[in-house]
């Protein structure tokens, strides 16, 4: 029986502002993307799936188009803390994760809580 191997990679460094779903990559990060086609190089791979997040996508797209395979999206994503899309301050994060992981059900208005996030 053929063991299946996953691989889970965190997307490469990206571009600090803009909208949280719409941040790109950073030069450093698209050399770094371009790293990943050289460490996969012997290693198959049947099918990559990327977050929606453009950082995510982008950061597996030249190993995606090196071996001619299509990018699936999959629900793999940051837990939405806010209803609007742009970054938080580190400090607010922060603020935001320790009442979360105090209480699994808080969520800001628009937001998810842990419990929600482990759900989708």
């Amino acid at each position: 029986m053929a063991m299946t191997m996953l691989y889970f990679i965190r997307h490469c460094e990206s571009i600090k502002t803009g909208s949280d779903r719409g941040r790109g990559l950073t030069d450093a990060g698209q050399e770094q993307a371009q790293e990943l086609v050289a460490f996969f190089k012997a290693i198959p791979i049947d099918a990559i799936y990327s977050s929606p997040m453009r950082r995510a996508i982008d950061s597996v797209r030249p190993l995606a188009e090196q071996r001619g395979l299509r990018i699936y999206e999959a629900a793999f994503q940051e837990r939405r803390f806010q209803e609007t899309d742009e970054r938080l301050s580190p400090e607010r994060l922060e603020k935001l994760l320790k009442r979360s992981f105090q209480n699994n059900d808080y969520a800001q208005s628009g937001g998810e809580s842990n419990q929600i996030a482990r759900n989708r």
